[in-house]
């Protein structure tokens, strides 16, 4: 009878089956329990010490790239097919079941570090730029902050919040600054006034250029996928 249940309930999943952003954080918080760092006024509520983005980027950052499931949507999709192949009585019991699974993990641990590792290395890479031609940097916006999700700092020379973003393209036409960026899409960060600049790493020259974040415009081609920041003002370069 049971199997008979199980099977009535996996076609029933067939092609509508779903989790929330919840249902995945409570799973991998249960399953990792004992890597779980509690909320504090400077970090988030998350998993730390184990896949973390420190062993990507040879640094001491313990935040683990299991938080990022979640909310990645190219994950999800995998995630749905996979659950598509096995039986489960709840959405719950299907996500331990495949996590349970070394293979299917290190899959997924690697989807998500493909989707994140241009912006944390750009990050990475941008403050070690601005070190070598001696700033005093403080870098508040580590991923697990509070600063990085809620403020949209990721580094701070001073008091000066700045935001870095990997760009597919840099163009200057007409005395402006066309910023393209392929991918989902960008938040606005007018509305973040701790945020007072935009830095973008040009893939092609491997150049970072900074913008105050103001007297631009910002569109998206949801068809497309495409970022298009036009800047009025001037770029610092470094």
């Amino acid at each position: 009878m049971k199997e008979r249940i199980r099977q009535i309930l996996r076609e029933e999943y067939q092609g509508t089956i779903d989790y929330t952003p919840e249902q995945m954080e409570n799973v991998l918080f249960e399953i990792y329990k004992d890597n779980l760092r509690g909320e504090t006024p400077i970090y988030l509520k998350g998993i730390i010490n184990i896949y973390t983005i420190g062993e990507k980027l040879n640094n001491d950052t313990n935040w683990s790239l299991l938080n990022f499931f979640d909310t990645n949507r190219i994950l999800k999709e995998e995630i749905i097919k996979d659950l598509k192949r096995i039986q489960f009585d709840s959405v719950e019991e299907g996500l331990k079941i495949l996590f349970s699974d070394k293979k299917k993990l290190d899959r997924y641990l690697n989807i998500v570090w493909n989707t994140v590792k241009k912006g944390l290395i750009s990050e990475n890479d941008f403050v070690n730029r601005l070190k070598s031609n001696n700033r005093v940097v403080n870098y508040t916006g580590e991923p697990g902050t509070k600063e990085d999700k809620f403020r949209g700092i990721d580094v701070k020379v001073g008091n000066v919040g700045i935001q870095v973003k990997p760009s597919n393209q840099v163009i200057i036409e007409n005395g402006k600054h066309i910023v393209i960026v392929i991918g989902t899409k960008m938040p606005s960060y007018k509305s973040k006034s701790d945020v007072n600049y935009l830095a973008f790493h040009n893939e092609e020259d491997n150049i970072f250029y900074i913008f105050k974040n103001s007297n631009y415009t910002q569109e998206y081609n949801s068809d497309k996928k495409i970022n298009t920041l036009v800047f009025d003002g001037k770029a610092s370069k470094i």
